[in-house]
């Protein structure tokens, strides 16, 4: 009868480790789902938001971006769109490593793809 409410006594426990880790991870979703990035151009010209999927979410353009050429301006707003993805992204992996630790196999899953989404800049 021991051996039974000992194991049973486990089985409890890891049920609540179980429920812990889920409240964890749904507290971490809904904030990291909120998460946004923002990036401008060196000169303020082109300000980026971009949520923590690499979406746009805002755009501005200062009176100076009319200035550039078509072509510039898509440069310049790309490659700050990219840097507004970064930001949004390293907020992401900081908010992994403090829900799950640093060293957790999330963190380093959430790393790796983050690392091949903006192509190891």
């Amino acid at each position: 009868m021991w051996q039974a409410d000992a194991a049973l006594g486990r089985v409890d426990e890891q049920v609540r480790a179980a429920q812990e880790r889920a409240e964890v991870a749904g507290r971490f979703r809904a904030e990291v789902e909120q998460v946004r990035g923002e990036a401008r151009s060196r000169r303020g010209e082109v300000v980026v938001v971009c949520d923590v999927q690499g979406c746009l979410v805002d755009l501005r353009l200062s009176p100076a971006a009319l200035e550039y050429s078509a072509s510039d301006l898509a440069r310049l707003v790309l490659r700050t769109v990219a840097d507004a993805r970064a930001v949004a992204g390293r907020r992401a992996l900081g908010l992994a490593g403090d829900a799950f630790g640093p060293e957790s196999p999330v963190v380093a899953r959430l790393a790796a793809e983050l690392e091949g989404r903006s192509g190891g800049r």
